[in-house]
């Protein structure tokens, strides 16, 4: 993993997940049925936390209770011992993958100290960075439906709600000087909105730029909106 200033020159968020590894996992070093026989010691030292109650309900989160290096589930060996990281361990034992130096372990659910093999994925590197802030889904205010538009490969499980001020995807050409005039007559608008609709504002932005498809309601939603 990356040290914190790498993390935060790439990362203009400031979040920390993992840009990757100059060096290897330490289980890479280990046998098979060490790796396996960790896991299964390990793996129930977490807390469940249910995900029922999410917008979009998904299965639980299962938390891990022991150590944490910059927020990702480890367990210390000892001092002066490379610590294994736990949801590499469960990707490992779930799926048979050891990642390489040029993949991380992705949470879907956004939540770090996660471990349940379900809401893991190796990705490449920089689409661990994409997925900083994805909004998932979109609450119509109209009709209350709510709509998909996460645009990641495996689709996000849950919002990133630490960086979703942050999400800022790459403009289309010659979007520039759209937002810049949204910008401007929203500074202009004396009525102050609520929280709730700055964000619903900045997410269908980014709906715009990224072309996403969208239902006759929803291309109405976004014309009032913009």
């Amino acid at each position: 993993m990356s040290n914190n200033n790498s993390n935060s020159s790439n990362n203009p968020s400031g979040d920390q997940r993992s840009l990757g590894r100059s060096n290897l996992s330490v289980i890479t070093r280990w046998k098979h049925e060490k790796r396996i026989s960790f896991w299964n010691f390990h793996k129930n030292n977490v807390k469940i936390h249910s995900n029922s109650e999410e917008p979009i309900p998904f299965s639980p989160c299962h938390l891990w209770t022991g150590s944490v290096n910059n927020g990702y589930p480890v367990v210390s060996m000892g001092h002066g011992q490379s610590k294994p990281k736990m949801h590499h361990l469960a990707v490992y034992a779930s799926k048979r993958i050891m990642i390489t130096s040029r993949q991380v372990v992705a949470h879907l659910c956004n939540r770090k100290l996660c471990i349940n093999p379900d809401h893991l994925a190796v990705v490449p590197t920089g689409h661990n960075s994409a997925m900083i802030g994805c909004p998932l889904y979109f609450k119509c205010p109209e009709s209350q439906k709510t709509y998909i538009i996460c645009s990641h490969s495996p689709q996000c499980l849950r919002r990133d709600t630490d960086n979703l001020k942050n999400y800022n995807p790459k403009l289309a050409p010659g979007k520039e000087s759209e937002e810049s005039e949204d910008s401007e007559d929203s500074e202009d608008s004396e009525d102050s909105s609520t929280d709730e609709s700055d964000e619903m504002q900045h997410i269908l932005q980014n709906i715009i730029l990224q072309n996403i498809e969208l239902n006759k309601e929803f291309v109405k939603v976004l014309r009032k909106n913009q």
